[in-house]
């Protein structure tokens, strides 16, 4: 029997126009959110021109891409359809701010420090301004972060890299001959510094053109910015982030705190919080199943990503959720399970444990919205071999 949505569809089956394509996208999200990616696919490809066409374009390549369609790039993002053509290099008198309002649509970037967008085989007589087009994803961007390493490891590019400032250590860190500045601060030092742009995100798409291409980013974890004694004690030590703060996302990724603390208290452990955000409630639940093994004090989670990922790696390894938590320990190459939903984030495959971008990650993908029992019986066996490997390198050697 067709829901409402479809019979409504069907009486505009053929018609174009806003109204139909309205319905086209609530049947696709309606698809997507149970799962049913090929469902979801078909009804996003038959959203035409309007305004929805957008969502409908990005959601094509999100599904994709999770798919083995790698080669296609970055899914269409907000501002994808920039085009630095269409603005007129100017000049700007000495001593005024350049600045860019909106990271997905860098126009002062041309407008104001009169800059072409980067291709393979341009000449570079000066560096190339990577800007990271983001507006709030940190993990997303440390993520570009490691395909911007392999861009300039293939071409040799010598770059100007734009970042957050929570990124600035790490990238100074791990791109040692490369200048990193705050995207949101006064751009006119550049003025006739750099050569050209590009857009941080348009980077993959230059990069990955095949599955194998993920190869030597998965094996190259970024080095630590500083580093932290490993964390004592006889039981292993684990770092544990349980939902996101996106309220949209946090709808169907966040895993139920009393169910995961249950897990925990099986497991002969001591847990770090690595969560943004713990509530009191969920503190009391942790700390009624756990006891004096739950430290809610171990990690900052308000300091920098170098910093934070310092603390992760003073761990035995990582368990959490999709979130940045899962992108700092993978960038880093922390042992980590993340924990996915169902639908979950276009980076990674819909199936299988392996990551593509993180040789440290460990995939557990849940079934079915919303039911988490299988992803925690699948986590119960990769946390026994995990805490049973902890505790003997623990183990005090015998004599």
């Amino acid at each position: 029997m067709r829901s409402p949505v479809e019979a409504a569809i069907g009486l505009l089956d053929g018609r174009a126009g806003t109204t139909a394509d309205r319905l086209r996208i609530a049947l696709a999200d309606s698809h997507f959110n149970a799962g049913d990616y090929a469902a979801a696919r078909a009804a996003f490809a038959g959203v035409g021109n309007s305004r929805h066409g957008a969502k409908a374009r990005q959601m094509t390549d999100w599904i994709d891409f999770k798919f083995g369609e790698v080669g296609r790039g970055w899914p269409r993002y907000p501002g994808a359809d920039f085009d630095p053509q269409a603005h007129v290099p100017g000049v700007v008198p000495a001593g005024v701010p350049i600045r860019v309002e909106n990271p997905n649509h860098p126009a002062a970037l041309v407008t104001e420090l009169g800059l072409p967008l980067w291709r393979p085989g341009m000449p570079t007589d000066a560096p190339v301004l990577v800007w990271f087009n983001f507006k709030a994803s940190l993990g997303g961007e440390l993520l570009c972060a490691k395909v911007v390493k392999r861009l300039e490891e293939i071409h040799g590019l010598p770059m100007v890299l734009a970042c957050d400032a929570r990124l600035a250590d790490v990238m100074r860190t791990n791109f040692p001959d490369c200048t990193v500045i705050d995207k949101e601060s006064d751009l006119a030092s550049l003025r006739g510094r750099c050569s050209a742009f590009l857009p941080a995100r348009d980077a993959l798409g230059l990069v990955v053109r095949s599955p194998a291409d993920f190869v030597p980013i998965a094996a190259s974890p970024f080095r630590l910015s500083e580093s932290k004694p490993r964390m004592t004690g006889r039981r292993p030590q684990v770092a544990v982030s349980w939902k996101t703060t996106n309220r949209t996302q946090g709808r169907y990724r966040n895993i139920p705190i009393a169910d995961l603390a249950g897990l925990l208290a099986r497991f002969d452990a001591d847990f770090h919080s690595a969560q943004h955000g713990v509530t009191p409630q969920e503190r009391r639940i942790l700390e009624g199943a756990l006891g004096g093994r739950i430290h809610f004090d171990t990690i900052d989670t308000k300091a920098s990503v170098g910093a934070l990922a310092a603390s992760l790696a003073a761990t035995d390894a990582v368990v959490t959720i999709d979130n940045s938590v899962l992108h700092i320990a993978g960038a880093f190459g922390i042992p980590a399970a993340g924990l996915l939903s169902v639908p979950s984030y276009w980076a990674w495959p819909a199936e299988g444990t392996d990551s593509r971008w993180y040789g440290s990650v460990s995939l557990i993908h849940q079934q079915r919205p919303g039911e988490w029992a299988g992803v925690l019986a699948e986590l119960s066996d990769s946390l026994d071999a995990l805490t049973r490997a902890a505790r003997s390198a623990r183990a005090p050697a015998a004599h």
